[in-house]
């Protein structure tokens, strides 16, 4: 398992905003100069609609001195951090993986094995055979659920 954030980008880069509000939504090239300016380099980045009301999801390396973060988890935990002290709607996103064999309700069981940890699945991904056969999963996680008294 490894962590994602999951931003949600609510302004486009080229259209018309208000500059006096200080709490505006960040665009996603100020989210990207928020992460450089703290020495986050991207791991892997995607997304839909990004400047849509979609989201932009990403995982960054592990920072050195003068950050010095544990591992690439904790980097992407200071990242969402980050973004939420800049009034920017983050999610923390658990990715597990699994290389699956081709046959008949491996996916089930895999699905089965991510439900038991009580997290909502968000999403699947299954990749190409990988060259011995078997199909890479990856299943998202973890996403924020409201209170039923919200």
């Amino acid at each position: 398992m490894h962590i994602q954030a999951r931003a949600r980008v609510q302004r486009s880069s080229f259209a018309p905003h208000p500059v006096a509000n200080d709490t505006a939504p960040l665009t996603l090239a100020q989210i990207l100069a928020l992460l450089a300016d703290k020495g986050f380099s991207l791991r892997g980045a995607s997304g839909h609609d990004i400047e849509a009301g979609g989201e932009f999801a990403f995982r960054v390396r592990a920072r050195t001195a003068p950050y010095d973060d544990a591992d690439d988890d904790a980097a992407v935990l200071a990242a969402i951090e980050l973004l939420r002290g800049n009034h920017v709607e983050v999610d923390e996103v658990h990715v597990y993986h699994r290389d699956l064999n081709d046959q008949p309700g491996a996916l089930r069981r895999f699905v089965e094995s991510v439900t038991k940890k009580q997290e909502p699945i968000i999403e699947i991904s299954v990749a190409t055979p990988n060259p011995n056969g078997t199909v890479p999963v990856q299943i998202y996680t973890g996403r924020s659920i409201p209170d039923a008294n919200d």
